[in-house]
């Protein structure tokens, strides 16, 4: 929080990129009335300029929704916590935290006035409610808030969506057909389909077509790529991309952490329904690989925000080597432990919090 509140005061009378300006302008629309050209209504959600409306309808301005963005990024922090908590256990959910406190894009972005921090509150929320219900052994009633939390976030921005689509693959593959017998899932999709219900009525009466966004984004990200760019071109993007993204050393803890888990899958999938860490394992690679397939082969280029979706994984299994790589250690020398874990996350901090402040400062002015 507070290297948020830093940046946010460094940042907050800072000039709108053109994404930016084009959700405030819808902002000032809904609550002034003004007119909304430039306004991409076909490809942007609406309830983040909705919501914005709120702070304009007051009068109060930018400064409020860049604040609020501050408490969104803080509070996503929050439930990843309670994630790797869940899944497996305090000090890997501790590390896991401190590398999305420190982490670029949640920083940088939790300056601009974009979706990027809102989705992955809604994100964390709703896999927050999942592993609550599934590895928690939670309330079913748990379930019924899950759809209903993704469709919400999906009106802030659409690949939100891209959640429910890895939790149905995940429970196809450790349910099977069981999954349709479960009665708590039918009201959660009732339930996110009434709150999805205001979006599907302005694109109706907009569009004519309630599932615009989805038929549009389909039918033209081919056709928009750059001349002789292809999908896997952009997908290779990413993959050589992945190592800039947290700098070296949280890199090589990510990899350790995506080795031990591939190892143990490869070894004893066959036992995926049955073995709770084969489920967890499962689960975590599921939310790294659907974001990265679906950026990379069906979007039209690439940004590194993109992704973003993908890292609550992947901080968890950086957490998950380093834990191990500790736990091992602590078994001869338990201060060699603590000292290695705190030379690790405050040098990968060092590095990262150094670069974000440099590209912040960068932009503030452009």
């Amino acid at each position: 929080f507070l290297i948020r509140i830093y940046f946010f005061v460094l940042t907050q009378n800072q000039p709108l990129w053109w994404d930016e300006a084009e959700y405030m302008l819808k902002a000032k629309n809904i609550a002034l009335g003004t007119p909304e050209t430039g306004w991409s209504s076909g490809l942007r959600p609406i309830l983040f300029p909705f919501i914005s409306s709120l702070f304009f309808l007051l009068g109060a301005g930018e400064v409020p929704i860049r604040f609020l963005l501050v408490i969104m990024s803080t509070v996503g922090i929050l439930l990843l916590y309670l994630i790797g908590k869940e899944l497996f256990n305090q000090r890997i959910a501790l590390i896991a935290t401190f590398l999305m406190s420190v982490f670029y894009i949640d920083i940088f972005y939790s300056t601009r006035l974009l979706v990027d921090v809102p989705q992955i509150l809604f994100v964390n929320l709703a896999l927050y409610l999942f592993v609550k219900h599934y590895f928690g052994k939670g309330s079913k009633k748990i379930v019924w808030a899950i759809l209903p939390v993704i469709f919400i976030g999906a009106q802030f921005r659409f690949t939100v969506g891209l959640i429910a689509i890895t939790l149905l693959i995940f429970l196809l593959v450790t349910k099977g057909l069981n999954l349709f017998k479960k009665k708590e899932w039918y009201i959660s999709a009732g339930l996110g389909f009434l709150c999805f219900l205001p979006y599907l009525i302005y694109a109706w009466t907009r569009f004519g077509n309630p599932l615009y966004v989805i038929f549009q984004g389909l039918t033209t990200s081919n056709a928009s790529r750059a001349e002789g760019v292809s999908a896997f071109n952009i997908f290779m993007e990413y993959i050589r991309y992945l190592p800039d993204y947290t700098h070296i050393i949280f890199f090589i803890a990510f990899l350790i952490g995506s080795a031990i888990i591939l190892f143990n899958m490869f070894l004893s999938f066959d036992k995926i329904r049955t073995n709770t860490n084969l489920q967890k394992y499962f689960f975590l690679s599921l939310l790294i690989l659907i974001p990265l397939i679906y950026f990379g082969f069906f979007v039209n280029h690439f940004e590194d925000r993109y992704l973003f979706m993908a890292f609550p994984a992947i901080f968890i299994l950086a957490g998950f080597a380093i834990d191990s790589i500790s736990q091992k250690i602590s078994k001869y020398n338990k201060s060699l432990a603590i000292v290695f874990v705190i030379a690790i996350l405050a040098y990968g901090a060092w590095q990262n919090l150094q670069g974000t402040d440099l590209l912040i400062k960068n932009k503030i002015s452009s």
